[in-house]
């Protein structure tokens, strides 16, 4: 007994954490059944699949697979119909598998993969290219590709339901036909085989329909729009909104597109509620024909519905879902159904003959009563109908006519509810979670977390945990659960990338739990693999929220102190590690003289590569090579290069050896390598440090880990950090100083500065530092450096000295000058031209384009005071009519905020420039001004200031909240006096040289002369 137990720790010496370590396979979502295997196998990049014996259908899939990988990753791949020289093999499952199942066997020496269906070989196919490199999946070519390792595994798959969808609302905004097909595919990326397309709702109708033009003619467009930008918030944008909507030849082209991969789309046209947006281009068609009709500019629950009394407002309903079916040719289509006041109903004098005649009991019937109606029609074309629950759970519903319709509840207020009386009404029933499911919700309380919906508790966690279809229901009821749904509603969301953002990765948990069955589904080892895929989503162009990927938000985390080329912050990164072997190691360069090399040089130890050793103190011979410091990337924040002290002009290279476990890590001694990240998964507080999981973004997935005695207690690849706690590394702080770290925020905001300033030689130019101030800031930033690097910690001096070289810089800034002239111009790209202007029309500040506009575009500095936050304070004033800058109007003038007034007095306008993007803030009352769009409903053209947001109290970059200062020639006027003919002394022109009769304060020509009306 003694002999075997001692055999045993033997070999667990040799695993790197242990008997029964398994090799990380990287699959979401997770499959019904896999067994990893040993080894790997390397296909080349010119590899054969074999399609011999297969009907075309199953041939094209093998074929779409090819034309990706040889179009998009450079790859040599070909079909065959000879099985001799195919690594893949493709054929027919001699037994019986689920519609969309697969089994996939992939060994040392190939890949067989085998179904009975199209859709199943094309999730065999998805399944077999998530396994190759992400570059390969993403579809970008890497030139150091030379052969694609796939690991030994047996997996036989299929999806736990056959519904597995993803809600768009295109309506409250519009996203484009590219953004569309990104969407799907990612959708196909995560086996997900449901579009739900809400192409219809109050705010916008986005479908063409030949019968009836003017749904997109009036119906996709409104005169205004709530957006939220990713970076700098939600604001309103004061322009007109569209006309925005699908072509039906585009419509074609995505409904193709989605065929190609599997995804069937469900069209939803909202009805009889939520279709303001029809009735504002049909009124005739609603209960108050007459009454106005105005397209709302926010979500909401609104009572114009349609009069489903008025036969030809019913056939209006058939003759949309007529071309809407002729459009989709899938299994279903919806009518919404949802959040349908029946207010109009009851005021309506058809509604209410209807009522009446049928002796219905309540005007909730003549919902039900329109569902079936129209669920008929639909059944006659062929399809099957689609409604919210609110169709059977809506108060004084009619049930037994929705029982006929035969209709798919989705369920999502309260869904569990509504599902099992879906169920027990023996109608099937999709679940989409109010909340979890619906992902565009915030998914984070922190204070970063970009505005909108929710309040911060629908996390990735509450998504992947929300369960449809619990144990508790019997086997009459689930048979009627057949699907899941991700939500995304766009009240607040209007630009890609916050859809992204929001969206991913909760769907892809959403993808999971509509695949894999619950009892083998676990989020810490979801997390796992969504991490691992975080490569490829980068790759492939995606936004997507981190932070429930890592074990603690950017704002909670506590970093390492950031190094630059000359003031470094230096840490041992220690093991935490607690078994005899590894305990009390720290990450060491080997150098080219260590008795490492020679220990471990069977396990790859040699010079310049990454091991761990017993942690050196100071004066012994290897201490420098244990000493790391972390230089941030200057153009991505939280990337880091790992730099030794023992060569500090190179850093840890991005890429491992190989992708394994007997992966090492070799070091670049002269070149800087920004790709490694902190606290991906695990981060904590250990004593008076912190510890961390170091990961390289070249290799999603896997983190630096100290190693068993079986790697040789090398520095190797680990997936699971937290085993054994290989993979977490407790930072220890080296001569740590008191104010230091206070130095370091002064030193960096200083170099910072002397980046981005741009200078002047001798005379002041407008926005620019005097290049001696500049040289003098380089001068005082290098001797502070060199100082820190001769071990001088006189903080208080070296503070003082930056700071003195900082305010010096400032004091050169080239500020607005007093009797100077200028013309201020907006610097957002969408306002290119536009310059502020006083035309002397009304009492509002308003603006011009140049060239070709120069009417009232000059200004005047007449008082100037320079502020303690290096801002200017003055008094700014017309060339052109005399009028200065007066104040911003007391009132909020609805969604534009604050006017700017012109008028004979003045008040103080502050410029504050800004370094970073060399433009500046102007601001009266603390309010800062933007343009309000010439198209704005409320005050078109003028300047605005502040915000109606009281959480955003600015207005932000995109709605052009940003000047750059052009000196001009100083002149009398900025236009010529017109030549008029004036030979009526007491006749009064503008200076446009238009006849005024009734003129208003400002400046116009009277007797060819220049004469100031207040």
């Amino acid at each position: 007994m003694k002999r075997i137990l001692l055999l045993f720790f033997a070999l667990m010496l040799l695993c790197p954490f242990g008997a029964g370590a398994e090799n990380f396979v990287n699959l979401t979502p997770k499959p019904k059944q896999m067994t990893v295997g040993t080894g790997t196998l390397s296909l080349p990049t010119n590899f054969r699949v074999c399609v011999a014996g297969l009907p075309d259908s199953i041939k094209a899939e093998a074929t779409n697979f090819v034309e990706f990988l040889n179009g998009k990753s450079g790859l040599k791949v070909k079909t065959t119909t000879k099985t001799s020289g195919a690594q893949i093999v493709l054929s027919r499952y001699a037994g019986t598998l689920d519609p969309e199942g697969y089994k996939l066997d992939i060994t040392t020496s190939g890949v067989k993969l085998q179904s009975n269906t199209t859709a199943g070989f094309f999730y065999g196919l998805t399944t077999l290219k998530k396994l190759m490199p992400a570059s390969v999946r993403a579809g970008v070519i890497d030139v150091n590709l030379t052969a694609l390792p796939l690991p030994v595994v047996s997996i036989t798959d299929s999806p736990r339901f056959g519904y597995r969808g993803f809600m768009l609302d295109v309506s409250r905004h519009f996203f484009d036909v590219d953004e569309i097909k990104k969407i799907l595919n990612v959708m196909a990326d995560y086996k997900l085989n449901r579009f739900h397309w809400h192409i219809t709702d109050d705010q916008g109708w986005r479908l063409e329909i030949k019968k009836y033009p003017k749904l997109t003619t009036i119906g996709a467009t409104r005169e205004n729009s709530y957006l939220t930008d990713l970076k700098h918030g939600p604001y309103w944008t004061n322009k007109q909104d569209g006309p925005f909507f699908y072509t039906q030849e585009q419509v074609r082209e995505v409904v193709a597109y989605a065929k190609a991969r599997h995804i069937e789309i469900l069209p939803e046209v909202d009805m009889p509620g939520h279709i303001v947006s029809a009735l504002a281009a049909y009124p005739e068609f609603s209960c108050w024909p007459d009454g106005e009709h105005k397209i709302p500019l926010q979500g909401g629950v609104y009572t114009d519905i349609l009069n489903v009394a008025n036969p030809k407002a019913v056939q209006f309903a058939k003759d949309v879902m007529k071309e809407v079916m002729e459009l989709f040719p899938f299994e279903m289509v919806s009518i919404g159904g949802d959040e349908c006041p029946t207010n109009a109903w009851e005021q309506n004098a058809e509604c209410q003959a209807l009522y009446q005649r049928e002796g219905l009991k309540s005007y909730r019937w003549l919902q039900s009563r329109f569902i079936k109606e129209m669920a008929d029609f639909i059944k006659q074309h062929g399809h099957k109908t689609a409604v919210w629950n609110e169709a059977i759970t809506a108060k004084d519903s009619e049930l037994d006519s929705i029982k006929a319709a035969d209709v798919t509840v989705m369920c999502w207020h309260p869904a569990a509810a509504s599902a099992i009386q879906a169920a027990n009404m023996r109608l099937n029933n999709i679940v989409t979670f109010y909340g979890p499911y619906y992902i565009n919700r915030k998914q984070s309380k922190a204070p970063d977390e970009p505005s909108g919906a929710g309040d911060g508790s629908d996390n990735l966690a509450a998504t992947y945990n929300a369960e449809a279809a619990p144990n508790s229901l019997t086997a009459a009821q689930r048979k009627y659960y057949t699907g899941v749904q991700g939500s995304f509603w766009t009240e607040h969301v209007g630009t890609n990338d916050y859809l992204e953002y929001l969206a991913l990765p909760r769907l892809l948990a959403i993808a999971e739990a509509g695949w894999t069955e619950p009892s083998a589904k676990n989020y810490n080892n979801f997390v796992r693999r969504i991490q691992a895929d975080t490569t490829y989503l980068n790759l492939a162009g995606f936004t997507y929220c981190r932070r429930d990927l890592t074990t603690a938000s950017a704002a909670d985390m506590v970093l390492p102190r950031v190094s630059n080329d000359t003031v470094r912050h230096y840490y041992q990164l220690q093991t935490r590690a607690t078994d005899a072997s590894r305990q009390g190691r720290s990450i060491e360069l080997l150098s080219s003289g260590s008795s490492l090399i020679s220990t471990y040089a069977a396990k790859g130890a040699q010079a310049n590569r990454l091991w761990t050793a017993p942690t050196a103190t100071k004066g012994d011979a290897n201490y420098d090579y244990q000493l790391w410091a972390f230089e941030q990337s200057p153009t991505a924040p939280g990337k880091y290069a790992l730099v030794c002290k023992a060569f500090p002009k190179g850093s840890l290279k991005q890429n491992p050896t190989q992708q394994s476990n007997a992966g090492r890590w070799d070091y670049d001694t002269n070149a800087k390598h920004y790709c490694f990240e902190l606290g991906k998964a695990g981060y904590g507080k250990d004593g008076n440090s912190y510890y961390y999981t170091i990961s390289s973004d070249q290799v999603g997935g896997w983190y630096l880990n100290a190693s068993m005695p079986g790697q040789g207690l090398a520095v190797n690849l680990w997936t699971d950090a937290a085993s054994g706690n290989g993979g977490l590394w407790k930072f220890v702080a080296v001569d740590a100083v008191q104010g230091m770290e206070a130095l370091t925020d002064v030193l960096s905001d200083a170099s910072s500065l002397l980046n981005k300033v741009q200078t002047y030689a001798a005379k002041k130019e407008t926005g620019k530092f005097s290049a001696a101030a500049k040289a003098a800031l380089a001068a005082g930033i290098a001797e502070v450096e060199s100082e820190l690097a001769r071990g001088n910690t006189d903080v208080t001096a070296l503070s003082k000295r930056l700071s003195d070289a900082v305010n010096a810089l400032w004091a050169s800034f080239g500020y607005l000058e007093e009797g100077q002239q200028y013309r201020i111009h907006n610097n957002v790209e969408a306002f290119s031209g536009l310059v502020l202007a006083d035309l002397n029309t009304d009492a509002y500040l308003r603006y011009s384009f140049l060239p070709t506009d120069t009417v009232g575009t000059k200004w005047q500095i007449v008082s100037s005071t320079i502020n303690a936050d290096h801002s200017q304070t003055v008094r700014l004033q017309n060339v052109t009519t005399g009028r200065w800058l007066l104040s911003a109007s007391a009132t909020n003038l609805g969604k534009i905020g604050y006017a700017v007034r012109m008028a004979p007095g003045r008040a103080g306008v502050t410029f504050a420039f800004n370094p970073t993007t060399q433009d500046y803030q102007i601001s009266m009352g603390g309010h800062n001004f933007y343009p309000v769009p010439q198209t704005s409903t409320a005050l078109p053209g003028i300047i605005g200031a502040g915000s109606v947001l009281e959480h955003k109290p600015q207005p932000i970059r995109p709605q052009g909240a940003a000047w750059v200062i052009e000196q001009v020639d100083n002149n009398t006027t900025a236009i010529n006096t017109p030549s008029v003919d004036n030979s009526e002394r007491n006749t009064i022109y503008d200076l446009a040289g238009r006849r005024v009769q009734h003129p208003q304060k400002g400046l116009y020509i009277e007797g060819n002369k220049k004469t100031l009306h207040l």
